[in-house]
């Protein structure tokens, strides 16, 4: 015969592992997540300039005031409504289910978005988007916006936030990025070096 257990002590049991998965989920397997991360090697893709032999697309500015590791950042500003810049590149960038990018931002404490857009243009001729955003949406008017991956909120203004896109969870076995674009609704962000694992 099994002993009894008390409904008092049912609760405590369930409080007590609710919690201990909890504590797993917030601090170990984001650990777990950084550690892989860490352990990738990457390439700067866009630091300080943009890379040789590029098709450029809309105003860049560069700043050499607000630096990223040393070297400057570009600044993207819309006063009202959605800007963006991108560039494409001749020769793709092999990337596999394990690569990832890696976009440094710094966001205006004093002119925060309404969202930041990274599109990534692949070789098979389509493209991925990922968004962070705040408490309304900020990109349904583009067409991107229905295939978009939303990332997170809008990263903490007036520091750099390193973000992360991850490809295990996408469909990029065998897929090369030609391409990158940028895109703000609404503020002012500062891009510093875009990196990927290849």
């Amino acid at each position: 015969m099994y002993p009894m257990i008390s409904r008092a002590n049912h609760i405590l049991f369930t409080v007590i592992r609710f919690l201990c998965i909890s504590v797993f989920i917030l601090l170990v397997l984001p650990t777990f997540a950084d550690s892989q991360d860490e352990a990738r090697e990457y390439k700067a893709w866009v630091s300080g300039g943009l890379p040789e032999d590029c098709v450029p697309e809309g105003a860049w500015y560069w700043d050499d005031k607000v630096l990223c590791a040393g070297a400057m950042s570009h600044m993207q500003y819309a006063a009202a409504g959605i800007d963006k810049r991108s560039f494409r590149i001749n020769g793709p960038l092999a990337i596999n289910a394990d690569s990832s990018v890696v976009q440094y931002v710094y966001i205006d404490p004093q002119g925060v978005p309404d969202g930041i857009m990274i599109k990534l243009f692949l070789a098979s001729g389509d493209a991925m988007s990922f968004y962070w955003e705040g408490y309304e949406e900020a990109f349904v008017i583009l067409d991107e916006y229905i295939n978009a991956w939303y990332m997170d909120f809008m990263p903490e203004a007036g520091k750099w936030v390193r973000l992360v896109i991850d490809f295990n969870e996408l469909d990029m076995s065998k897929a090369g990025v030609t391409g990158i674009e940028y895109i703000v609704s609404n503020g002012r962000v500062w891009w510093g070096q875009t990196l990927v694992s290849v």
